[in-house]
């Protein structure tokens, strides 16, 4: 069992399951990356909200993590960044930084799973602003995207130019079984 599942959901799952002959990820190894800030793995803010602070700081996380695990694997071939939820959106919005910390030479793909960046109407204005304001997203997006500050579903459309060898999937649902 993955470490930490209590209810054998991840290892039941059939990227973590093993024991599973087809599973292509049954010899890979994998990175569990906590999600404890409320910011989708990109904030990058302190703010305070009602005299406490909150450390929306999941991109600093994030930068820590890529930098132990890129050395950690040194040797690696390709790498299989995954998040489900807000997990997803962590896994998108780093994608781009994972590639780049890991080299050209190491393909990145993405898994998205329910974690989409939509556009207005999905994503109202003013929810992606407030997103904006308290996790301090300006710092989150890549630096040759200025479209991305405005419009997070810019992102996927520049890496699909950016890094037109690579690929990205987005799983979604309408509703949970």
């Amino acid at each position: 069992k993955f470490s930490g599942d209590k209810n054998g959901f991840l290892s039941d799952t059939l990227m973590f399951n093993r024991t599973l002959s087809d599973n292509p990820f049954r010899d890979a190894n994998y990175v569990y990356v906590p999600y404890c800030t409320g910011d989708v793995h990109a904030g990058n803010n302190v703010p305070t909200y009602s005299g406490k602070k909150t450390h929306h700081v999941g991109a600093v996380n994030m930068e820590a993590y890529l930098q132990r695990i890129v050395a950690t694997f040194p040797d690696a071939e390709r790498v299989i960044l995954s998040g489900s939820s807000a997990g997803g959106f962590g896994a998108g919005m780093h994608w781009g930084r994972t590639q780049e910390m890991f080299g050209k030479d190491v393909p990145v793909f993405l898994i998205d799973d329910s974690g989409p960046t939509l556009p207005n109407p999905y994503l109202k204005e003013n929810l992606e602003q407030t997103w904006k304001k308290s996790w301090g997203l300006e710092t989150m997006f890549p630096k040759d995207c200025p479209e991305c500050v405005d419009d997070f579903d810019a992102l996927f459309s520049y890496y699909a130019k950016k890094y037109p060898d690579r690929r990205g999937a987005l799983l979604s649902y309408t509703e949970d079984s």
